[in-house]
């Protein structure tokens, strides 16, 4: 229901005063009622035909001066519904039109409680991700070595112990083996055989090599990177190589290769058979290697000619680095054992060196920020709500004498706290609003934790507010209304 607004005459003022003056009830404000519904009526220019500003019983009357007029409003309990809330949103409306300047306050009040929020609560989020993204900016890398923990090349390494450590919580995994070829019939003839004139790298990815450069290999045909992870007998020439003997991607040939058994007491050559390959391109990079091969063929034809096949490096990235102690746990299991200074065996590739130094520091610095900030998460909403109590308090503390009266004329003090509440929640939920910007541009939160951290200022704001009216509704309206200034 819009209000009415009626000029009052001064006799009408006088009475009002008289009445506020004594406390009075209802009751004993008929005079000044009927003084409103006839006399203030008709110097409003509605003489009669304003049905609204008739006085009926049942009605509350509330008030409020400014620039010398008197506003009121009426709630006419025949149709409490619709009537109760037309009237509540004229009054939230009034409370934030009436003094702009308190409006004002609260505005700024909450968007800055709200940027503390965003500020504290966007930390958290901070250290959470980068706590996520770690093992994408520090891997851990795993790495199987000698017994003594001095080598990682060069060893022997089970068969079994590369499909179990392969098998587990691992990505990226990269193995190399190094085999011998002759291309000579001299060499082939050789006896002992001496080691052949090619050196033959088996890998499964040419990142598995650090004496290679992974750009140098140029594919032909249908051929990529991933010729590497299958077992079809092909390979990768050095330019030198394919330049020696006259070949070229897409050409075959027929080569000799032997195993290397790598040992404390023993070194040999055991052969696997001659085997034709087909070129599927050429490295033009550096490197000792003569021939690049899948690692998983040269397996199954050493496995094949009843040889024994052994990996010469194997490592990899664990696929979760929380989980670290659990993979530590589990190298027993693998068939692995931790480097031990002082072993006399440099070649068999049985212990597991896990770079986690780096991670465990960093990992350890943002969980002991994050068991911080959520520490002190409940003491900073108690903050919050404590700040928006106290800042309602103070803004809404010139408006008691206003609630006296209020209740002086028989208003129940839940309905007259209910437009002060809901216009305050308003006003800080505009600030959230104007805030919104600044979380997003100037501080990169996300827009779904922006929105959450909107509505747990918004819930703090509630609880606030209502505890602010607490403290502003406890008062005695005889007492408030008759006191000296």
């Amino acid at each position: 229901m819009s209000p009415c607004r009626i000029v009052p005459s001064r006799q009408f003022r006088r009475d009002l005063l008289r009445a506020r003056r004594l406390g009075c009830r209802m009751e004993a404000l008929g005079e000044v009622i009927e003084a409103l519904a006839s006399a203030g009526a008709l110097e409003a220019g509605h003489a009669g035909g304003c049905r609204e500003c008739q006085v009926q019983p049942g009605c509350a009357l509330v008030y409020s001066r400014r620039e010398d007029v008197l506003i009121l409003y009426f709630l006419k309990l025949s149709k409490p519904l619709g009537g109760f809330q037309m009237f509540l949103l004229t009054e939230i409306k009034y409370r934030l039109l009436r003094v702009p300047s308190r409006t004002a306050l609260l505005l700024c009040a909450a968007a800055m409680l709200v940027g503390s929020m965003a500020f504290y609560l966007g930390s958290i989020q901070a250290n959470q991700a980068a706590l996520d993204q770690l093992a994408e900016n520090l891997p851990v890398k795993v790495r199987v070595v000698s017994l003594s923990g001095g080598k990682q090349t060069g060893l022997r390494i089970d068969p079994a112990r590369h499909d179990a450590l392969a098998a587990g919580p691992l990505h990226d995994v990269l193995a190399s083996t190094t085999y011998s070829g002759a291309w000579a019939e001299e060499v082939q003839n050789s006896q002992p055989f001496l080691g052949g004139d090619t050196r033959v790298q088996g890998i499964n990815d040419p990142r598995a090599l650090i004496d290679v450069n992974s750009d140098a290999f140029h594919y032909t045909g249908d051929w990529d990177v991933s010729l590497f992870q299958g077992n079809e007998p092909v390979c990768v020439l050095s330019s030198n190589l394919a330049e020696a003997q006259g070949l070229a991607p897409g050409d075959q040939f027929a080569l000799p290769l032997y195993t290397i058994l790598y040992g404390n007491m023993e070194n040999g050559y055991y052969p696997v058979g001659e085997h034709a390959i087909e070129v599927a391109g050429i490295y033009d990079g550096p490197g000792i290697g003569d021939m690049y091969v899948p690692i998983q063929w040269l397996r199954e034809i050493t496995e094949a000619a009843g040889e024994a096949f052994s990996y010469e490096s194997l490592s990899g990235v664990l696929d979760n680095p929380m989980e670290l102690n659990q993979f530590k746990a589990g190298l027993g299991e693998m068939g692995f054992l931790q480097p031990l200074e002082g072993m006399d065996d440099a070649f068999t590739g049985g212990a597991v060196s896990v770079e986690d130094e780096m991670f465990i520091k960093t990992a350890g610095e943002l969980q002991e920020n994050l068991e911080v900030y959520h520490s002190f998460l409940l003491p900073f909403f108690a903050v919050v709500i404590g700040l928006v109590t106290l800042v309602t308090f103070l803004i809404l503390r010139g408006s008691r004498k206003e609630m006296a009266i209020a209740s002086s004329l028989g208003r129940p003090k839940l309905l007259n706290a209910a437009s002060h509440f809901f216009g305050a929640l308003l006003a800080e939920g505009i600030g959230c609003v104007l805030a919104f910007p600044v979380m997003r541009l100037l501080i990169g939160i996300p827009i779904g934790a922006s929105l959450s951290i909107m509505g747990m200022y918004l819930l703090c704001a509630c609880v606030g507010t209502a505890l602010a009216l607490l403290a502003l509704l406890r008062f005695d309206a005889l007492a408030l209304l008759t006191k000296v200034d």
